[in-house]
């Protein structure tokens, strides 16, 4: 799970992903000339970035904010780790490990961790055809983000807006959403029915190796999968 979870991105708009293929196909092309508002090559440009992060590898620590309908607040840090088709996402006492075609929960109970193993739900290695398909079918609208600086990496952020009622488990009623040009998410920040889910990068490495996913895996009894 990262800016867009990949599970949504398997099941949510697969209509609207096919039209983004035909329209913008070249999503995983070089970002184009930056536009200052064209929406059909900014979700071009999110798609690129989001798509090009899916097969990378990268290891980012983030801080978690959750804000309910009441203003009040859940503070958390999150570890994602991404290195081909091993996902994991480690924090506020729950561990995720998307491996292959093999989904990995996991939760403390009682002292002792307990995993459920299950077939996936089917991964993909293009979820920014997400983000397209939601602009290029006009459920949401898009803009550019602010500049900005996160982690020490240069972000290339965008902000989505439901145009419709019925918004997306990964997007919500707005969503800005902010990669570096590897595609490592950066920051994304979700306003949803009850609240907000804000996650912020505070490290990033451009590395996976064995001894960073160890220290996650060997208490759930997954260390088979650090190799």
């Amino acid at each position: 799970m990262w800016s867009l979870d990949r599970r949504v991105a398997v099941a949510a708009f697969v209509v609207a992903a096919l039209v983004l293929a035909i329209t913008i196909g070249g999503s995983d092309a070089p970002l184009p000339a930056q536009s200052r508002g064209d929406p059909l090559v900014l979700a071009r440009e999110l798609a690129t970035l989001a798509n090009r992060g899916a097969r990378a590898t990268w290891l980012v620590t983030f801080a978690f904010t959750r804000t309910n309908s009441a203003g009040s607040k859940l503070h958390g840090t999150l570890v994602v780790a991404h290195r081909g088709s091993l996902e994991v996402d480690d924090g506020l006492g729950s561990l995720t490990v998307d491996a292959g075609n093999r989904t990995y929960s996991c939760t403390v109970v009682g002292d002792q961790p307990q995993c459920l193993e299950s077939a996936a739900a089917g991964g993909t290695d293009r979820p920014g055809d997400v983000y397209g398909g939601a602009v290029v079918s006009g459920r949401y609208g898009i803009a550019r983000g602010a500049a900005a600086t996160i982690a020490g990496v240069r972000a290339h952020c965008y902000v989505l807006r439901l145009r419709t009622t019925v918004p997306l488990a990964g997007l919500g009623y707005s969503s800005e959403q902010c990669y570096s040009s590897a595609g490592v998410p950066l920051e994304t920040r979700i306003i949803r029915p009850g609240g907000a889910d804000q996650r912020v990068a505070l490290t990033v490495r451009p590395t996976v190796g064995r001894d960073d996913l160890l220290p996650i895996l060997a208490p759930y009894g997954l260390q088979r999968l650090a190799t």
